[in-house]
């Protein structure tokens, strides 16, 4: 593929996953330099492949102190989920000074990991019956 021809699938695909809104524009092109840099889109953190699931996507800020700054480039996103991403929300990693971003993906990952298994030790309907029980 020619760069040209590169440039012209690379306009299309923001196009079309952007819906020809403007204001998606600038994220789906944050969006897609992070799958190209990735290889494919799922999700950093579960591994959910996000092209099946494309309104469920999110970039999110690997080092969320970085948001806004000058070093907060493609460098610090990643594709992840909304359930991901909602579990990590804003996971600064202090106890990793100098980590480098495997570190930081993996510290975010185990960090997900760890409150998904939390939120489902108790699963709804444990929590639904305890509460109906209470009120017998």
């Amino acid at each position: 593929m020619t760069d040209a021809e590169r440039m012209i699938a690379y306009e299309a695909l923001v196009d079309a996953w952007s819906g020809g809104h403007e204001e998606r524009r600038a994220k789906t092109e944050q969006f897609i330099e992070v799958c190209l840099r990735d290889g494919w889109p799922v999700c950093a953190y579960c591994g959910l492949d996000l092209v099946y699931y494309d309104s469920l996507f999110n970039l999110d800020h690997l080092d969320p102190r970085l948001k806004g700054t000058p070093g907060d480039g493609v460098d610090n996103l990643v594709a992840a989920c909304r359930d991901c991403n909602g579990l990590k929300r804003t996971l600064v990693p202090d106890a990793l000074p100098g980590a480098t971003r495997q570190q930081l993906l993996e510290a975010a990952r185990t960090l997900v990991r760890e409150k998904r298994a939390a939120r489902t030790l108790r699963s709804r309907y444990d929590l639904l019956r305890a509460l109906l029980e209470g009120n017998e």
